[in-house]
């Protein structure tokens, strides 16, 4: 036991993605008298399970027979992945860890193709992330505009904590609309220059999961901007796995909508500065 490599287990360290976004056993494991047990025991933790799983589902099926054995693997590894389920705070966890770091093994082996967790995980993470940005620019605003803040120091105690509760409502709502017509542009946009060989579902869950870079909004201003850059690139991996298609037609898809949506967020964005900055100046 003492003997074991620190990479024993550990299933990115001994199963890689390759450069050709197949995984592969590495040269030094090749002569290591424990890659056996070693491969076993990754294969056998919730990411290995997760990439049997995405394995299992790329295998075509050719009659009755091949669609029975594959459902009864399929519930088996349910059934181990069930075992682990971590509680939701771990999970949301190890997905964003998964994520920001690993972009192309999540999307290859530890997603699970499931919208629902994705989407808690979009809404979750992108709530927060946007409360504390709109929290940094009101103080921004309020240090701008004295005003601002002398109206919030005068109001009552009630109207406070109604600004709060409406903050807290409205921003997954913001949020969630903004994942779904996203997503939807986005997909139409890969549609139209050939680039989605999967799902509206998978453009979505890619979506979701890239609200991760939003948490960055708890540093102010810079964080946001970090968390904006992360996301593209987390959007242009992932979707490029999800859709099984190349980098250039993901980006070329990508850049359309993209500059089409920043550029009128700026005009809105602008007309609204100076919509207020004209009524508390």
């Amino acid at each position: 036991m003492g003997d074991r490599p620190n990479c024993f287990g550990i299933l990115d360290e001994v199963f890689p993605v390759g450069s050709s976004g197949i995984r592969e056993v590495k040269e030094k494991c090749i002569d290591c008298p424990y890659r056996l047990e070693c491969l076993k025991s990754a294969l056998d933790t919730e990411e290995g399970i997760r990439m049997r799983e995405e394995m299992l589902r790329r295998v075509p099926v050719n009659g009755m027979g091949d669609w029975l054995k594959r459902w009864s693997e399929k519930k088996m590894l349910a059934k181990e992945l069930q075992k682990r389920e971590p509680g939701l705070g771990r999970l949301i966890w190890t997905d964003f860890k998964r994520v920001i770091f690993s972009p192309r093994s999540f999307f290859l082996g530890s997603y699970d193709g499931g919208l629902r967790n994705a989407f808690i995980f979009g809404v979750i993470t992108g709530s927060v992330g946007s409360m504390f940005s709109l929290f940094w620019k009101l103080l921004i605003l309020a240090d701008r505009f004295p005003s601002v803040l002398s109206m919030i120091q005068e109001s009552s105690i009630g109207a406070i904590h109604l600004m709060i509760f409406l903050s807290f409502l409205l921003v997954p709502l913001v949020v969630v609309a903004g994942i779904f017509i996203y997503s939807f542009i986005i997909h139409l946009s890969l549609s139209i220059f050939g680039a989605a060989k999967g799902n509206l579902k998978g453009t979505i869950s890619v979506v979701c999961y890239s609200q991760a870079p939003e948490l960055f909004s708890l540093v102010p201003m810079l964080g946001s901007m970090i968390g904006f850059i992360w996301r593209i690139y987390i959007q242009i991996v992932g979707l490029r796995y999800i859709h099984r298609t190349t980098y250039l037609r993901v980006i070329t898809s990508f850049a359309v909508p993209l500059f089409l949506f920043v550029g009128f967020i700026m005009v809105v964005m602008k007309t609204l500065y100076h919509m207020l900055a004209g009524v508390l100046s």
